[in-house]
Parts: structure tokens; sequence; C-alpha cells
């Protein structure tokens, strides 16, 4: 029988643990992630877990961000216009936990929690 990391899937534990690993932060990164589960237990939010691994690293890549003072290239926030309100705020909220990020940071992490509610 061919195990699933040999045929290229890894569990989702797995890829938390790679992800904390590797972060240029990680009480940083376990702070935020600590939050953004106050704010999903707070409004209902259950992302299944494959939707909660791609958030956490992109966190983390915003936290590598916040460190590093990079900014996101510049985009149309149009293109968030369907996001709602409950989502965007909630983004702009981890935004703001981090820190030294720029706004347009919180409409690409807003998808996350837009997605997660839809399940």
């Amino acid at each position: 029988m061919i195990s699933n990391e040999r045929r290229g899937i890894v569990d989702v534990h797995t890829q938390k643990a790679e992800i904390l690993t590797n972060s240029p932060d990680r009480e940083a990164l376990e702070k935020t992630m600590s939050f953004i589960d106050g704010l999903l237990s707070e409004k209902d939010i259950k992302p299944t877990p494959v939707q909660y691994v791609v958030m956490m690293n992109h966190v983390n890549e915003m936290i590598k961000r916040s460190i590093t003072q990079d900014r996101l290239p510049e985009f149309d926030l149009e293109m968030f216009a369907d996001v709602s309100e409950e989502s965007l705020g909630m983004a702009m909220q981890v935004v703001e936990c981090i820190g030294k990020l720029s706004e347009e940071e919180g409409y690409l992490l807003s998808i996350h929690f837009e997605t997660a509610k839809n399940n």
C-alpha cells in the first residue's frame, strides 16, 4: 500500500507544524491564529481544515511582510466588491493585530473569511 506522503498528500497537522516551524516569528503567528480562532468562533464560522491551513499560510506571509516591510503590488479594490462587510471587518482586525501592514492586506485576507462563511 502506498502511503499518503508518497502520493504527495500531507495531512493538515503536518502542514500546520511546517508553517509554524518555518515562520519568521512563530510567537506572532500563534498569537494571530489564536486571535483569528476567536473571531471565527464569535461569528460561528467553521473553515474546513484545508481552508484553515491555507489561511494560516497566508497569515504567515503577512507576518513576513510586516517584518520586512515589503508591500503588496497595487491592485483594484473593486475586485472585492462582493466580499461582505463582516468578512472585510474581520480581516482588517487581523491586519491591525499583526501591525505594520497596508490596508490592502485585509482585502486579500477577507477572501479566506468569506469562503469559510459559505461552507
